[in-house]
């Protein structure tokens, strides 16, 4: 007999004592009628009741001061936008892709599906309650989170972000199933229509409710999910970036087909230049916002104030386990009240609020480092310089005081510490699922969607020209630190790094350009 997960049921017991004291209300929610929301990216739109009572919990509400891009708005000062306004807008989609199928299928007369309003409801809330898990500054904390979240979640053999996993710990809770039955089940029309939390909590880490029902686990995770489609087209928005993609006829080329895994979405062939938009939009908004230099300067705070909270007593902000960072938010992060906290919290803290970020002092891509392309060595050293740049916490700690130990050796450098010297080296954006997505030809045969266009040249290009990592020191040391990093990078990897590593620093014959 398998033993009982420990890790899953530890992280368990601790969402329960968050949801009974924090998370959800205790008082009997009252009865809630229907609400039409305005969302200025798809409008005016109906929320049921249910969806409100779960909406006004302290559990979705925190959503709202917590910013959809986490540090990005210090960088693009309109990507202010938050977690609650993009659940708004994946249950709207939701709602909007899955109605559009059901009338296909119903013209259509396509066998064996049968949407139902209770899979309606199902893959609404399924989006309502997906970034329930987020904890402040969004994907910024979980940079720090993931290697954590990652030996639970391998436990139980789930793939996933951190975050999805946490919304699936809450959703799936003894507590949440405790508070559905008492406050939300009854509001439903009847019972036929109320949804199963088995289904929702599946569906929000990508696994089908069953194989007649895959197509509900597409809706929100998959190659043509609408959590992509709504926050790429949000992010841009609000950054102003100039992206458009076909979203109408996105929903219409959508097609539901049957083989030997189960009901699934695929998309109609003459749907593919709409999904080749959406992926052209995703690289634009890697490469223009996610992976902008300012961006990563800003989350890589927010990932040492994570490992402060972690390994330091804090006396405002409390953190005994992981989940307990879905008690504060970013309102929480930035107050002028936390006082008591420690001082390097204090100090990376006011970096963030104050935009003291740290400056590029050198710049790494597969175009600047020497023989890359004719020598294995060289490879396998870039390799190894990868995995550590994207390390464990730990890995990543010891790199930084090996640099400062150079440092400090440097006249004039002997206060050079931990706090100087960062560094980060994002991974390219994945385009796996969208290779793979079905694709149902004219002929009605099902073809891989990189069978259309040429995702794995794009990834390639993205990779070779786009993606970049980043040393940053603080300003004072900028110049120095770019000829003792290039040392070190030589004398501990054996990587020799042409001139563009400085010269997209903006550093030039050892000193910092305006």
């Amino acid at each position: 007999m398998m033993s009982k997960p420990k890790l899953v049921d530890e992280y368990s017991d601790h969402l329960t004592d968050l949801l009974k004291n924090f998370l959800l209300p205790k008082s009997k929610a009252l009865k809630p009628g229907m609400k039409v929301i305005h969302d200025p990216l798809w409008g005016s739109r109906l929320f049921y009741p249910w969806e409100i009572a779960l909406l006004d919990t302290p559990l979705c509400q925190r959503l709202r001061q917590i910013h959809q891009l986490g540090s990005a708005f210090l960088t693009y000062p309109s990507g202010v936008h938050n977690r609650f306004c993009h659940t708004l807008g994946v249950t709207i989609l939701a709602g909007r892709l899955i109605t559009r199928l059901k009338e296909k299928a119903e013209v259509q007369a396509v066998k064996d599906v049968g949407i139902s309003n209770r899979d309606i409801y199902t893959v609404r809330l399924a989006g309502l309650l997906h970034d329930v898990g987020h904890c402040f500054l969004s994907h910024a904390s979980e940079i720090a989170l993931g290697p954590i979240v990652k030996p639970v979640m391998k436990e139980v053999e789930i793939s996933a972000k951190p975050h999805e996993f946490f919304s699936y710990l809450i959703v799936s809770n003894p507590y949440f199933l405790e508070y559905w039955e008492k406050n939300i089940a009854g509001l439903f029309p009847d019972s036929e229509s109320v949804p199963s939390l088995d289904d929702i909590s599946k569906i929000i880490v990508g696994i089908p409710p069953s194989d007649d029902k895959r197509y509900l686990q597409d809706i929100i995770y998959g190659p043509y999910d609408v959590d992509k489609l709504e926050y790429l087209y949000r992010d841009a928005r609000t950054a102003g970036l100039e992206i458009t993609y076909d979203i109408e006829r996105y929903f219409y080329k959508i097609h539901i087909f049957a083989d030997d895994s189960g009901c699934r979405l695929a998309m109609e062939q003459g749907g593919v230049s709409a999904v080749e938009q959406m992926i052209f939009s995703k690289m634009m908004l890697f490469s223009f916002v996610y992976h902008h230099q300012k961006v990563l300067a800003s989350d890589i705070l927010v990932h040492d104030i994570v490992m402060e909270l972690l390994h330091e007593k804090n006396d405002r902000i409390d953190i005994e386990h992981p989940t307990d960072f879905l008690k504060y938010t970013d309102y929480d992060l930035f107050s002028s009240c936390n006082v008591g906290t420690t001082d390097r919290y204090n100090k990376i803290r006011d970096k963030i609020k104050n935009r003291d970020l740290p400056k590029r002092c050198l710049v790494l891509n597969k175009e600047s480092v020497v023989n890359l392309t004719t020598d294995y060595s060289v490879k396998k050293n870039w390799r190894r310089l990868l995995e550590d740049l994207r390390g464990l916490p730990s890995t990543r700690y010891e790199l930084r005081k090996k640099i400062v130990a150079e440092m400090r050796s440097i006249d004039g450098c002997e206060n050079f510490s931990i706090d100087d010297i960062y560094f980060s080296f994002p991974k390219a954006p994945s385009f796996d699922e969208a290779v793979h997505g079905p694709v149902m030809t004219f002929s009605g045969k099902i073809a891989p969607m990189g069978d259309f266009f040429d995702l794995e040249g794009w990834k390639t290009t993205y990779d070779l020209k786009k993606l970049k990592g980043y040393f940053f020191v603080t300003d004072k040391y900028i110049d120095i630190a770019s000829r003792v990093i290039s040392r070190f990078l030589e004398a501990e990897y054996s990587l020799v790094f042409n001139e563009n590593a400085k010269i997209q620093a903006k550093v030039f014959d050892g000193s910092k350009a305006n």
